[in-house]
């Protein structure tokens, strides 16, 4: 699913939770220092690695990721985020 526009310059991510479209999200604000709220589980990087890209944003040019709460299926996939910046 590709990047949906909710707000001026916020857009929501699908993280696949558990393989799972529709499951969960996450939202970038589109600014002049990006932020991510929150990361998915582990294995949503990749989507919102792919979410982050047709949106034009390197993963270096993320700089701010913020977890809502740290249940798994919002801060799971912090971990390997914060390695790419």
């Amino acid at each position: 699913m590709d990047p949906e526009r909710v707000a001026p310059d916020i857009y929501c991510l699908d993280t696949h939770l558990m393989g799972i479209p529709g499951a969960c999200s996450a939202y970038v604000v589109d600014a002049a220092e990006p932020l991510l709220v929150d990361a998915g589980d582990a294995n949503s990087p990749d989507h919102l690695l792919n979410g982050l890209d047709a949106l034009g944003i390197a993963p270096a040019d993320l700089d701010h990721l913020l977890v809502s709460h740290v249940h798994l299926d919002h801060a799971g996939g912090a971990g390997v985020l914060q390695w790419l910046g």
